[in-house]
C-alpha cells in the first residue's frame, strides 16, 4: 500500500477524527524514498506527522515505548501525541508525533556550531544507548501491548553479530577465503567483547547527518528511530564512524564521540571494538542485501558496492589474525 493509497482511502478521516472535523489541516505526503507511509500535517500553525507502520504485520507499540522512554530521560525526540495499535481502516498501525524544529547541520556551518549541535547529539545518543534491551537485533514489532518489554529478535549476542553461515555467504561477494578468515576472527573477537547474558542496549540503527536536527544553531533533537534495535551500546557510534572518508562526516563525529564520552565513558579498548563492530555491521548488511535484491545489485549498486570496499578497508588495516 503506497502513500497516496492510504491518503486517499483515509489520511483525511484519520487526521478529522484526532484534531476535529472541523479541522483545515493541511496534509502532505513525505516522499523522502523511504517505504513507511509519512505524512505531514499543519495545523494551526503547528506542524505534526502522522507515520504509518511499514507493513500491515509490524506494530509500532515498540516505538511509541522508545519515545516514551526517551522524553522521560530528557532525550529530545518527538513525543507521541496518539497511538493506535491497528486501525481497520489502513489496515495498519499508525501513530502522531510532534515535529522536531529545523533541520540536519548545513555543510557551510561554523565550527561553533557543529561542535554545540554534535556535541549535544553525542549526550542525547549516549542517553539512547543507556536503555536496556532484551535481546539484540531488529526490535520485535508484532506486538500491540506497550506493556510488552522492548526486544530484539535474537536471544543472544552471538545470534546477533555472527549468526550461522553469514561469513561464509560473502564469497557471494567475492571475498577471497583470506579475507574470510579474517571476518571470522573479528566477528568471534566482537562476540567476546560484546554484552554478556541476554540483555543488549537500544540503538537507533541509522544515526547519520540527516537525522540530527538543529534550529539557528542549536541542537533540536534526533528524529527517525524506524531502525531501532538491540546491540552493544558502541554499535551507534561504529555505524557513523564508518563514513569518515567524508570530510562533514568526520567533523561532526569528533563532537558526537565527546558528547557522548560526557555521559558514557569509553573503554580502553574502544577503537577495536569500533573496527569490530563496524565490520559486523557491514557482514549484517550485505547478508540482508543478498536474497533482497540479490548478488548481481549487491555487486553494482552504488552503497552495497561502498560496503563491501568499505569491509575490505577495514580488514586490511585490521591487527586481528585468523584463529
Amino acid at each position: 500500500m503506497s502513500n497516496e493509497e492510504i491518503a486517499s482511502a483515509v489520511v483525511d478521516e484519520i487526521v478529522a477524527d484526532v484534531l476535529g472535523r472541523a479541522s483545515t489541516a493541511q496534509i502532505r505526503p513525505m516522499t523522502s524514498g523511504s517505504s513507511t507511509p509519512v505524512y505531514r500535517l499543519t495545523h494551526a500553525g503547528t506542524v505534526l506527522y502522522l507515520r504509518f507502520a511499514e507493513h500491515p504485520a509490524h506494530g509500532l507499540a515498540a516505538e511509541v515505548a522508545v519515545h516514551t522512554l526517551l522524553r522521560a530521560k530528557g532525550v529530545r525526540v518527538p513525543e507521541v501525541l496518539h497511538f493506535e495499535p491497528h486501525d481497520e481502516r489502513a489496515g495498519r498501525a499508525w501513530m502522531l508525533i510532534t515535529e522536531i524544529p529545523g533541520g540536519p547541520v548545513d555543510a557551510l556551518a561554523t565550527e561553533a556550531t557543529v561542535a554545540n549541535v554534535y556535541t549535544a547529539a553525542g549526550r542525547d545518543l549516549a542517553l539512547v544507548n543507556s536503555i536496556e534491551v532484551r535481546g539484540f537485533g531488529w526490535i520485535a514489532r508484532d506486538d500491540a501491548d506497550l506493556d510488552t518489554p522492548i526486544q530484539g529478535t535474537d536471544a543472544t549476542y552471538a545470534e546477533f553479530v555472527h549468526p550461522e553461515g553469514a561469513v561464509e555467504r560473502l564469497t557471494q561477494v567475492g571475498l577471497t577465503p583470506a579475507e574470510l578468515d579474517l571476518v571470522e576472527a573479528l566477528l568471534a573477537d566482537e562476540v567476546t567483547s560484546g554484552p554478556r547474558g541476554g540483555t543488549g542496549r537500544l540503538v537507533h540503527g541509522d544515526i547519520d547527518l540527516p537525522h540530527v536536527f538543529q534550529c539557528d544553531g542549536r541542537y533540536t533533537g534526533l528524529i527517525d528511530f524506524g531502525e531501532i534495535r538491540g546491540a552493544d551500546g558502541l554499535y551507534d557510534l561504529a555505524e557513523f564512524a564508518l563514513h569518515l572518508d567524508d570530510p562533514e562526516r568526520a567533523r561532526a563525529y569528533q563532537y558526537l564521540e565527546r558528547g557522548y564520552a560526557d555521559v558514557t565513558p569509553l573503554p580502553s579498548d574502544y577503537e577495536r571494538r569500533l573496527t569490530q563492530l563496524a565490520a559486523s555491521i557491514i557482514v549484517e548488511r550485505i547478508n540482508r542485501w543478498l536474497p533482497r535484491i540479490g548478488t548481481h545489485n549487491v555487486l553494482t549498486k552504488p552503497f552495497p558496492r561502498w560496503n563491501i570496499a568499505r569491509l575490505r578497508d577495514i580488514l586490511a588495516t585490521s591487527t586481528v589474525r585468523p584463529r
